[in-house]
């Protein structure tokens, strides 16, 4: 009888370890695994001789739950935005899944031009 006792009791403090356990959220990718990035040369409107668009660049992350931040931004360089950034999301920081996007104004490219030679390059950042 008192062995059932000890492992009823064992067994109810294990469940309750794990359900409590289990309600904390974990990382369980790293910040780099949960990163994702796009980008896309979007349509706008049409124009006499020509059409309007715009660049949106997408940072985001999926699965990672500690502090950590997400960037998107069109223009400057690697090292980041500067002065010459077209379009920036600025640091947006979260605790959880997150998703940011920079989008430039419409451009208006001729019917005889390359459409993505009108917009920088985007870029896609996260840290902690």
């Amino acid at each position: 009888m008192k062995l059932k006792k000890k492992v009823s009791t064992i067994t109810a403090s294990v469940l309750l370890a794990v359900s409590f356990c289990s309600a904390i959220p974990a990382s369980a990718k790293s910040l780099a695994d949960s990163f994702s990035s796009s980008v896309s040369i979007n349509y706008d409107r049409p124009a006499l001789a020509g059409d309007y668009w715009n660049k949106s660049c997408t940072a985001s992350t999926n699965g990672y739950y500690k502090r950590h931040y997400v960037r998107a931004y069109i223009g400057g360089n690697n090292d980041g935005p500067g002065d010459n950034a077209w379009a920036d999301t600025g640091r947006c920081y979260s605790n959880g899944d997150i998703s940011k996007t920079a989008t430039t104004d419409s451009v208006f490219v001729s019917s005889n031009g390359i459409t993505r030679l009108s917009f920088p390059t985007a870029y896609a950042k996260y840290g902690n």
